[in-house]
């Protein structure tokens, strides 16, 4: 009870209250009247917060219920900003831990706020160093990205600007195939995923296009080197040359007397100004006098060997004009390039001696040139002599002479490299047997014979059967194979016939008439025509037990 003029009362729970007012004036009279008041619930402000990377935009979720409409929504996001909307959208520009405030107002005019943090990642910072390079040359790039403490960098991504696939190393290296600029990006995720990028610009410098030609003289003479080397930006500024005999030179276009002749294999190395280096090698030609020197298509076979001979002899000046070749077997020839044909086995030396268009002549000889080694004989015989699919199983026995090795074809796609192998021929037919024989030194001989698989057939048929209903010998069956036509009678003992079949698989269940034969002793005729196309009849008893 209130006794003030105006009293301000707080409803600890919403509900419809009776308020009675009772006066009394100054002449002690009394007066009173009664009203219905209905104090209404609070609405409930609730939110859901989405913690983000700083500068990203996060979502506020407003969640608040009320028993009637909610009119009015108040975000305060902590740094300084708000908003009137139900979902607002806010980006923060700093990282940190930020205390929101939410209060909603329902149509009633009653309001209710709550507050919750919100935690905003930190972006990575990223940064890193290089120097400039030459082309070819691995770049290292040292990353020197920061991230406030607490949080750490857990991804790395490379674009290096020349169509190469993206880089996940922290502190990548890297190879530019061609000079240029480049614009290297990078990007830098923490283990928040907040990412952010940096790009910078490299130099990757060309190396010289290094180059050269010679002159070619006679042995004992200078010769020239004309360096033509170029560069596409920058200068080169120093050369190195190494002859292929330990001897060098600093000269941009040096001369040279190459102690003997022939092929020298000169490099030359030329440095830019930019410290990048680039090299060839070449041969350079000094002439000789004439050098005789062959060679043969073969030096080492099998007897009968033909062998080529290619003259590859050299001269000082002009050209050798005149060969004269001994080959080791009785034959001579004058010609460039001379053949033979060495019979027997044995070792051969060739000499030759050419002369030069100015008479000059030289001789060498090839000691042990040529090496020709003998056949062996290939010979074999096999057991039984006629064998069938009934005895598919051959022996072969190996008569070669001087073999090492053996390859057996048997001529129904199966092979065999024993000595003396055995083998199971699966079907009939006739089949040509190849035997190769390899030396110790790979020369060959081969031997063949014919094999003829003989057809058969075979036939089982059982003297008794049990259709007694256990499942097992339940039907009197013909089996074999190698046959084609089939036909079976079965006879009762008094020549009654009282079963028939024209297939193999169909027998006899042992029934007549739908009704079961008696336990006997009964009589079957069975007549096949093999796959030759013979006829064969069999006759005999087969025995009912039941």
């Amino acid at each position: 009870m209130y006794t003030s003029q105006n009293p301000q009362v707080m409803f600890s729970q919403a509900g419809n209250y009776v308020i009675n007012l009772v006066v009394t004036g100054t002449n002690g009279c009394v007066d009173s009247i009664s009203g219905n008041m209905h104090i209404n619930n609070l609405p409930i402000a609730d939110m859901i917060l989405q913690n983000v990377c700083e500068l990203d935009n996060s979502l506020f979720l407003d969640q608040s219920v009320s028993g009637s409409t909610i009119a009015n929504w108040n975000w305060t996001f902590g740094d300084g900003d708000s908003s009137s909307l139900q979902h607002p959208i806010h980006a923060y520009s700093n990282d940190g831990t930020y205390q929101v405030m939410h209060q909603v107002e329902d149509a009633n005019g009653c309001k209710k706020d709550t507050t919750l943090d919100i935690i905003i990642f930190p972006r990575p910072s990223p940064q890193f160093t290089t120097s400039h390079e030459c082309v070819g040359t691995a770049f290292s790039f040292l990353n020197t990205s920061t991230i406030p403490n607490g949080y750490s960098i857990a991804n790395s991504f490379w674009n290096f600007g020349d169509g190469s696939p993206l880089d996940t190393n922290f502190h990548p290296n890297h190879v530019f195939q061609s000079a240029g600029n480049y614009l290297i990006s990078y990007t830098a995720e923490s283990n928040n995923g907040c990412r952010d990028t940096v790009m910078d610009s490299i130099t990757v410098f060309p190396s010289p296009n290094v180059s050269f030609s010679s002159d070619t003289v006679c042995e004992g003479n200078l010769t020239s080197l004309n360096n033509t080397s170029t560069i596409v930006n920058g200068s080169i500024i120093g050369y190195e040359w190494n002859f292929g005999d330990q001897s060098t030179s600093t000269q941009t276009n040096p001369q040279y007397i190459f102690p003997t002749g022939g092929i020298h294999f000169s490099t030359l190395v030329a440095m830019s100004d930019r410290g990048c280096i680039d090299s060839i090698t070449q041969p350079v030609r000094v002439w000789w006098p004439p050098q005789p020197m062959l060679q043969a298509d073969v030096v080492e076979g099998c007897e009968p060997l033909p062998v080529s001979f290619v003259d590859l002899s050299t001269s000082l000046d002009g050209s050798v004009v005149n060969w004269n070749w001994d080959l080791g077997n009785g034959d001579t020839s004058s010609l460039q390039h001379p053949s033979t044909i060495y019979a027997e086995d044995g070792l051969y030396d060739i000499q030759l001696n050419v002369i030069s268009s100015l008479g000059c002549s030289n001789d060498t000889v090839y000691s042990e040139y040529i090496m020709v080694h003998p056949l062996p004989i290939a010979s074999f015989r096999y057991d039984p002599s006629e064998p069938s699919v009934f005895v598919p199983l051959v022996y072969f026995y190996d008569q070669s002479a001087l073999a090492t090795v053996w390859h057996w074809n048997f001529g129904d796609t199966t092979f065999s490299s024993d000595q003396d192998p055995t083998h199971k021929y699966k079907n009939p037919g006739i089949y040509t047997v190849q035997l190769i024989v390899e030396s110790e030194f790979g020369c060959l001989d081969t031997a063949w014979e014919v094999i003829d698989i003989k057809k058969d057939y075979a036939i089982w048929i059982p003297s008794a059967f049990t259709p007694n209903g256990d499942g097992y010998n339940e039907t009197f069956n013909v089996k074999g194979f190698g046959f084609g036509d089939f036909s079976m009678q079965i006879y009762n003992r008094w020549g009654a016939l009282i079963f028939t079949s024209n297939e193999v698989i169909k027998g006899w269940d042992g029934t007549h008439q739908g009704e079961e034969a008696p336990q006997d002793v009964y009589v079957y005729k069975v007549d096949i025509k093999d796959d030759l196309g013979n006829p064969h009849t069999y006759t005999g008893r087969v025995s009912i037990v039941r």
